[in-house]
């Protein structure tokens, strides 16, 4: 009896063993996951390295569409608290692919809570590029494209609780990106508290004296040109050189070869750059303050 006993704890023991090909299964299973994780990562990574050079040389992308590449890199939108968007890929990639490939009961939290920042971020620079700025920078879609994979691949399979955490984490982001963007678009302190005289009679003596400032909506520099003139900004001889901003004149650009926002045109003497009041004052020969 106690033979037959024996016998019985044996194979008790052994039915709680799982046969070599269910532990083969189970651990490609686990290899295909985490390839899912690390390689949008990888991929993101690259991309947002690649991006956060050009930024750090001042270097365009090589681009094989007109407009787009650099555009929205250029843009008041492409810095977060004066930081390359790209910088923050970096990081944010770096971050995941670390943790995918960690070992932890700390790994699972940190991934659900990095799907959803990556998607909320994702979510709000594809919003700004389609609907604010007007162009699609395509280095910038792989690299959110990456950022969803991930959040797919993290995800998927999870418990309601987990995506909805991984919802909750998106939607903050999503908040403060609103908030740092709004608040980084509202005029400087005194902007609307009315241009100096001087300026003002600056900006119609360059409109009355045959001067073109051409820019481009997006351009920052442009923007920076501007806001030294106050309100009086409207009353500069503005070309807008974008095709998809107001009141655009991209001919007129062309023929007179600019390719750097801004670029001011003093009666065939081209000047690239963000010039100060004065430089401006004495190239159009307006008397000095």
């Amino acid at each position: 009896m106690s033979s037959r006993a024996r016998s019985g704890r044996g194979a008790s023991g052994a039915a709680h063993v799982k046969p070599a090909h269910l532990r083969e299964a189970a651990r490609a299973e686990s290899s295909k996951i985490a390839a899912s994780i690390w390689i949008p990562s990888a991929v993101g990574l690259v991309v947002s390295a690649y991006l956060w050079g050009l930024d750090l040389f001042a270097a365009p992308a090589f681009c094989l569409i007109r407009y787009g590449c650099d555009l929205v890199r250029q843009s008041v939108y492409g810095k977060i608290l004066g930081i390359p968007v790209a910088a923050y890929g970096v990081v944010f990639f770096a971050a995941a692919l670390g943790v995918a490939l960690a070992r932890g009961a700390w790994r699972e939290r940190w991934l659900v809570a990095l799907a959803g920042v990556g998607a909320g971020v994702s979510l709000v620079l594809i919003v700004v590029q389609l609907a604010v700025v007007r162009a699609v920078c395509p280095y910038c879609l792989v690299a959110e494209a990456a950022a969803f994979a991930l959040a797919y691949a993290v995800l998927r399979g999870r418990p309601r609780t987990a995506v909805a955490g991984a919802g909750l984490a998106g939607l903050v982001v999503v908040a403060a990106m609103t908030a740092v963007y709004a608040w980084g678009m509202a005029p400087a302190r005194g902007e609307n508290s009315g241009p100096s005289a001087y300026a003002a009679g600056l900006a119609r003596h360059l409109s009355q004296t045959g001067v073109v400032f051409y820019g481009a909506y997006w351009c920052p520099h442009c923007r920076d040109q501007k806001l030294m003139f106050g309100s009086a900004a409207s009353a500069l001889p503005y070309v807008e050189c974008d095709p998809k901003g107001a009141n655009a004149q991209p001919a007129r650009c062309i023929e007179r070869g600019v390719k750097v926002y801004p670029t001011w045109d003093f009666h065939g003497q081209i000047v690239e750059g963000v010039l100060p009041l004065d430089e401006l004052a004495r190239r159009s020969g307006y008397p000095p303050p």
